[in-house]
């Protein structure tokens, strides 16, 4: 009987993702975290629906609670690439916050707030602890390898 594939590889993803499965992710990081905003700045096209993209201020650039980089209790890092409501839904409920899958969208302040649950609870477990969490789960969420890999 064949094996049955690893979760690693049909685990659902977006770039933000597989940049983090990968190690690309880990290889931008700062003391600050991975340089999401501007590696999706560089290749995110110069202007979406005729308007002008400025950093920080697109949906790949970690605007929105559910697609962004959250800290880890060791200091490393997780993903969040949520973006379709059925993966919204499901991290948060995993999370035990499932009332913020009606928040994944929220920007400014607002956004910053509804961030802050999320990061409590990244920030409550080691990025080791999370991939174990992780390793069955179909989530948009990825732990930041901080090495190359060249398995997506």
């Amino acid at each position: 009987m064949d094996k049955p594939p690893s979760m690693d590889l049909i685990r659902s993803g977006h770039d933000i993702n597989y940049l983090a499965r990968t190690g690309i992710l880990g290889m931008t990081q700062s003391l600050s975290g991975p340089l999401t905003g501007k590696l999706a700045m560089a290749h995110a096209p110069a202007k979406l629906g005729g308007k002008d993209l400025e950093p920080g201020h697109h949906v790949l650039c970690g605007t929105f609670p559910c697609n962004d980089v959250y800290k880890t209790l060791d200091g490393r890092f997780i993903t969040v690439g949520a973006l379709e409501p059925k993966f919204g839904t499901a991290w948060t409920k995993a999370l035990g916050v499932p009332d913020l899958s009606a928040q994944a969208f929220a920007r400014g302040k607002h956004g910053k707030t509804v961030k802050q649950k999320p990061s409590e609870i990244f920030a409550s477990k080691t990025a080791a602890e999370w991939k174990r969490f992780l390793e069955d789960k179909d989530l948009m969420c990825e732990v930041v390898q901080m090495r190359l890999s060249s398995r997506a």
